[in-house]
């Protein structure tokens, strides 16, 4: 055995690879974070900084850029309580507000005199008003406030608060009381004071779902539905879509769940269909609400006869007991998500699931709403432009009857998105698409709209009157697993599934993936629906966000670039993604560094990787990278490392270095450093033993900057043990 020392140079294969141990990455990266590959080499990526300094209100879940014919740029953005646009440095609230489109302006604003109560010491504002509607987390905008003109307390302000204009969110009280917290604390206690006029906007979404109760759910022989009849407990407001029900000591929590059977098919209050699972709000003693999936079209008090309940047990975890069948409906509360897209100008916004298509008219300015489109369809789970003819094209929406389909697309007029009935004189239609069970998303490529199912993949080809689409079936068992999962790159679309990653270029291909079992094994089925692709082009590469196993949020991503064929992933705090193309860098959204990720009151719009920025908004962020383990000799020789000569570049501050060796695959690891590395670092001298090691670098000081070359070890035999 030769004891001469030898220096032997060790370049590793661009990209993680998680798929297997890390004896068999050997030749490859196993660990990283916020990293990525230039020339096949190793680099720590930029950082990210707010673009603005004001917050906004909920989780961001969808992003949209366009400039305007005079050149103005705008960001349009949406979260489950409200739509956005930023402009010159201003954030604007355009959410809409809860009306129809036959609505005059005038008829939008409620105002009640002497209703308002205070209590001395305390900001929280009780609102007196009979059968209000509304439901805990939506806002209202009170427009007027004043002393009130005539009744109780005439001339007075509600304990003295004498500025209440504004949005404000509503904590229900019952059904016909609510609260909502003032700027100021009351100096007095007060009861039934002041004057306001107020609307109500478009309502909140879910921020999380709730995971679907399959058959045998929970352990063995687990606690069954209890499941009561009740009658003459529901009550309904004309126009409202929130049922009041009145059961004494009914033992729920707001948050948690109801299961309706045995709804009357000839309905009440005019809602025909209510069976299935909803999230109980705005509780009493003996009261609580839900919200149905239609307006009632009467106010009624005390109706219903024969109606089951579940009353206990009141978590979201409701099951029935092993060998139990669960119910077929409504057992997934999705997230409140965005399809956004411009109609010229004009921003257009679309609430998921089921909701309006709304637009905000930019001549109409920022003090102004998104209002909804006349003519349009009055549910869609989905919207987009299509760039071929300029028709409207709403994916999984209502019919010409008003039946919520949610395989059909339909298409309005060209340049119309008021016209969608089909006629001799227009190109607007419809088609149902055959695979699968529900359309999840849909992008404009080329000559073709793809649009995903939950199972395939079809395209959409304008083929001119008179029929105007017709579809191709692209690819089967490639399902999209969220609506934003989709980003199109260099001619190419990509795409994740529920189990892997897709890419179209004229057929469907599964990609393959070096980091696919440690993305999906360690992932969040339930908020599935909020994973967001998006490209960035200055480097090539395409991203997805999404919630890892014990996150309720994004706090992952993986990347992959195609001209250079790797993968890589990282701890994110972004929850959507849009490139640099009308501004100047990729913008997302996202959670304070300092922030939990579930808060919903500390996200902000950031620019990413702007350039010579290296914090994650001016915090610390860290970056390492680490091999797979890699013999020392032939795998038989125990070899002693005397040096290692790092090629590493080290723009700002400090490295670390740490070697790993072992002996065998399962012994305990030896770790020697981490040594520090700086721009002049010539070599270390870790004295280590084994048969395999590996290595590790990272940030050692704040915001470090560096680019990892090929690093080359003095080894020597050691002997066999």
């Amino acid at each position: 055995m030769s004891t001469e020392t030898r220096t032997v140079k060790y370049d590793f294969r661009p990209g993680i690879m998680r798929e297997s141990t890390e004896y068999a990455a050997e030749g490859g990266w196993f660990d990283g974070n916020r990293i990525r590959f230039r020339d096949g080499k190793p680099e720590s990526i930029r950082g990210w900084q707010k673009r603005i300094t004001s917050s906004f209100i909920g989780t961001g879940r969808a992003i949209k850029t366009w400039a305007a014919l005079d050149g103005k740029e705008f960001i349009g953005f949406a979260t489950e309580h409200k739509a956005y646009i930023n402009y010159g440095g201003s954030l604007y609230d355009i959410t809409p507000y809860d009306v129809t489109v036959s609505q005059a302006r005038d008829t939008w604003y409620t105002t009640v005199t002497g209703a308002f109560n205070t209590v001395d010491g305390s900001s929280v504002i009780t609102a007196s008003v009979s059968a209000h509607g509304l439901n805990t987390g939506s806002y209202i905008t009170v427009s007027a406030w004043s002393p009130t003109s005539g009744g109780t307390g005439a001339g007075t302000y509600p304990g003295g608060i004498t500025s209440v204009r504004g949005d404000y969110r509503v904590s229900v009280v019952n059904a016909n009381a609510f609260n909502f917290v003032a700027g100021s604390v009351a100096g007095a206690t007060s009861v039934s004071k002041g004057k306001a006029t107020y609307a109500v906007r478009l309502p909140s979404g879910a921020s999380v779902a709730a995971g679907g109760l399959g058959y045998g759910a929970s352990e063995y022989n687990a606690q069954p539905f209890t499941m009561t009849a009740y009658s003459s407990v529901f009550n309904f407001v004309n126009t409202k879509t929130t049922i009041t029900v009145s059961i004494t000591n009914h033992n729920r929590a707001t948050g948690s769940y109801i299961n309706v059977s045995a709804w009357p098919g000839a309905g009440l209050a005019g809602i025909t269909s209510v069976s299935g699972f909803y999230e109980v709000s705005a509780i009493t003693s003996n009261s609580f609400h839900f919200v149905a999936g239609s307006a009632a079209t009467a106010t009624e008090s005390g109706k219903g006869t024969n109606i089951f309940l579940n009353v206990v047990p009141v978590t979201a975890s409701d099951y029935r007991g092993w060998s139990d069948p669960a119910s077929e409906t409504g057992i997934q509360l999705d997230i409140r998500e965005w399809s956004l897209d411009n109609f010229g100008e004009n921003f257009i916004i679309n609430p998921y699931p089921q909701g309006g298509i709304y637009e905000w008219n930019k001549s109409d300015g920022f003090t102004e709403v998104a209002l909804l489109v006349s003519g349009a369809p009055a549910e869609a789970n989905g919207f987009l432009v299509s760039p071929i003819a300029r028709q409207g094209m709403c994916l999984g929406v209502t019919d010409a009857t008003g039946t919520f389909d949610p395989m059909l697309v339909r298409w309005s007029a060209n340049e119309n998105i008021t016209d969608w009935v089909d006629s001799a004189t227009n190109t607007a239609g419809s088609i149902r698409l055959s695979n699968g069970s529900e359309i999840i998303g849909g992008l404009a490529s080329g000559n073709l709209v793809l649009v995903w199912t939950d199972t395939a993949l079809t395209g959409l080809e304008f083929v001119g009157e008179p029929f105007v689409f017709g579809t191709r079936q692209l690819g089967t068992n490639c399902g999209l697993i969220a609506k934003h999962a989709m980003s199109e790159f260099d001619g190419r679309t990509y795409w994740m599934g529920d189990s892997n990653f897709y890419v179209y270029s004229g057929q469907v291909q599964v990609l393959p993936c070096t980091v696919r079992k440690y993305v999906f094994d360690d992932f969040n089925y339930t908020n599935s629906r909020k994973v967001y692709c998006g490209v960035n082009s200055e480097f090539g590469e395409v991203t997805w966000l999404y919630p890892s196993a014990n996150s309720s949020e994004c706090d992952r991503y993986v990347t992959y670039s195609p001209s250079q064929n790797y993968w890589t992933y990282g701890e994110a705090i972004w929850t959507t993604w849009t490139d640099k193309n009308i501004i100047n860098t990729v913008l997302t959204t996202g959670a304070s560094v300092s922030a939990p990720l579930e808060s919903t009151d500390t996200h902000f719009l950031f620019d990413n990787e702007p350039f010579n920025v290296h914090t994650a908004d001016g915090q610390d962020m860290p970056v390492f990278i680490e091999s797979g383990e890699f013999d020392l000799g032939d795998g038989d020789d125990i070899l002693f490392i005397d040096r290692i000569i790092p090629d590493i570049k080290v723009s700002v501050g400090n490295l670390q270095l740490s070697l790993k060796t072992k002996y065998h695959p399962n012994d305990t690891v030896i770790e020697k450093g981490p040594f520090e590395i700086s721009g002049n670092t010539s070599y270390i001298r870790p004295r280590a033993r084994g048969r395999t090691a590996k290595i590790r670098v990272s940030t050692g000081t704040p915001n470090t900057r560096f680019n990892v070359g090929s690093i080359r070890m003095d080894v020597m035999a050691d002997g066999k043990r």
